[in-house]
């Protein structure tokens, strides 16, 4: 049988990462589970993750914000994995079940050298059957 791998990722529509006190600016802020992965597969699997950009993007002239300041980790991790333009490992499965749903939970680290404003960023995940 051939192998059959289906991701779907989803993350809440109206989210908006703000960072706004002096606490998230120096400490850095992390928001759970501000995406789902569910996984659909037959075979076992491995994802990378990384971004389109090695900055991420502003429709305002202010700077520079790179990408690697963003990390993410899964539910089965306690290791945050940054972000950056190259894919990096990021998880793979741990079972045997056809289907399977993650949390994952995203990270700014400090902003606190860059100016603030409005970035948008993309962050791809790649699945890959072992």
């Amino acid at each position: 049988m051939p192998s059959l791998i289906d991701l779907s990722v989803s993350s809440p529509a109206d989210e908006r990462i703000v960072i706004n006190n002096f606490e998230d600016f120096t400490n850095g802020k992390t928001f759970p589970s501000f995406f789902k992965l569910k996984v659909k597969s037959n075979c076992p699997w491995n994802i990378s993750v990384m971004s389109n950009s090695s900055h991420l993007s502003s429709a305002q002239p202010i700077g520079k914000f790179p990408v690697e300041l963003l990390s993410l980790r899964a539910e089965t991790s306690n290791n945050f994995v940054s972000v950056s333009s190259k894919p990096k490992p990021f998880m793979q499965n741990s079972n045997d079940h056809i289907e399977n749903s993650y949390s994952v939970d995203l990270k700014v680290d400090s902003p606190f050298n860059y100016y603030g404003g409005e970035y948008d960023f993309n962050v791809i995940f790649i699945i890959t059957a072992l």
